[in-house]
């Protein structure tokens, strides 16, 4: 059994970005605009990204189901598959652009990212036998939660594999990051011998380098300037949502 965190509504819901804690003065829509046009390009046919000043400018059918608090930058909207950058909330052009990603992959994975490398290394990834032996944990954890969280009547499905095998990537992603596999294997069940370590953290080496590829591509920054540590925050949205 899999002793993860329950996932909540995010999936089928709207999940919101924040920064806690900070106060920001925020950019303008056209500043924000400029940031993500190399993202909307690529998005384009799939997930709009809609910019506003501020809260009051949303559409009046958003902040009819919307709740947005006082340090939203931002939220994906999955009736209108539509992210919304929240201009004042953002502090920086490049950070616009993490945001709408984060969103985006917060509310259905890396996948939506369409990006082909990333797919690659994603698929890659799965065919790892101790990656697919998690995923299938993490799915059937998932299962037997919702079934006790459903209501009366309530028909359950279980999670589809992709996005059981991308959380399955986060957590091996996080005990790589703190040298701590045993902890996942505490939690999980599936225990990792020394001599298969390596190939998880080959895997999961490659799918960070097309995530920081995809990112220095769309911010407009070297590889080499794309932090590791964002990175590995974007691959982790789904997982904490």
């Amino acid at each position: 059994e899999f002793r993860g965190e329950p996932l909540d509504e995010a999936l089928i819901g709207i999940a919101y970005s924040r920064k806690e804690g900070q106060r920001v003065s925020g950019i303008t829509v056209d500043e924000v605009s400029k940031a993500t046009a190399r993202l909307r390009a690529k998005w384009i046919g799939f997930t709009n990204i809609n910019t506003v000043q501020s809260v009051a400018d949303l559409p009046a059918h958003i902040l009819d189901r919307v709740k947005p608090d006082a340090q939203t930058e931002g939220f994906y909207d999955p009736q209108t598959k539509s992210v919304y950058l929240i201009a004042d909330k953002i502090a920086s052009s490049e950070r616009a652009t993490w945001v709408a990603a984060h969103e985006t992959v917060g509310h259905g994975g890396l996948r939506m990212l369409k990006d082909k490398t990333v797919n690659q290394a994603l698929n890659l990834a799965g065919t790892n036998k101790f990656v697919n032996k998690l995923a299938t944990a993490i799915t059937e954890d998932r299962y037997e939660q919702d079934k006790k969280n459903a209501k009366e009547g309530e028909i359950v499905e279980r999670i589809s594999h992709n996005i059981a095998l991308e959380e399955a990537i986060a957590e091996y992603a996080a005990a790589i990051e703190t040298d701590n596999m045993q902890a996942l294997t505490d939690r999980s069940g599936i225990t990792v011998p020394a001599a298969s370590q390596n190939g998880i953290k080959g895997v999961i080496a490659r799918v960070v380098d097309a995530v920081k590829r995809f990112m220095a591509s769309v911010t407009g920054k070297p590889i080499a300037e794309v932090s590791d540590a964002d990175v590995r925050d974007l691959i982790a949205a789904q997982r904490e949502a």
